[in-house]
């Protein structure tokens, strides 16, 4: 297949990102600019890259390209990051995992618990 960027977009249309990278890197290396950078963005993620991604986004927010569509990625990542926190620590009460964080002095993740204890007991309270 030609490295063109229609071809990178067909790509991650159909979910091939590493393939879509491949190419945008070929293109990279030739036209440094902004739209490459974003759909490399969306390949990194599509990849679980998300660092990499997010850091991609917050420079072409910075040099003010594509913003809605930066934001709309970030906050899927951090979306993917709240469900995976979720899913990972479901054998635990959220105070038993927010005094954890808080004794490894993460106060910023315990906190997040607490207020999940805090809006599971009301939800109790509304029942």
């Amino acid at each position: 297949m030609f490295k063109t960027m229609t071809a990178a977009k067909i790509y991650i249309k159909q979910g091939f990102y590493k393939e879509a990278l491949e190419i945008l890197n070929h293109l990279d290396k030739n036209d440094n600019n902004f739209e490459i950078l974003f759909y490399k963005a969306i390949s990194y993620e599509g990849i679980g890259l998300d660092e990499k991604a997010v850091k991609i986004c917050e420079r072409l927010v910075q040099l003010d390209r594509f913003k809605e569509d930066c934001f709309n990625l970030i906050e899927r990542v951090k979306n993917k990051k709240n469900e995976t926190k979720d899913q990972s620590f479901s054998e635990y009460t959220e105070d038993e995992i927010a005094k954890v964080y808080e004794m490894i002095e993460d106060y910023e993740n315990a906190m997040f618990w607490y207020n999940k204890k805090i809006e599971k007991l009301k939800e109790k309270l509304k029942d």
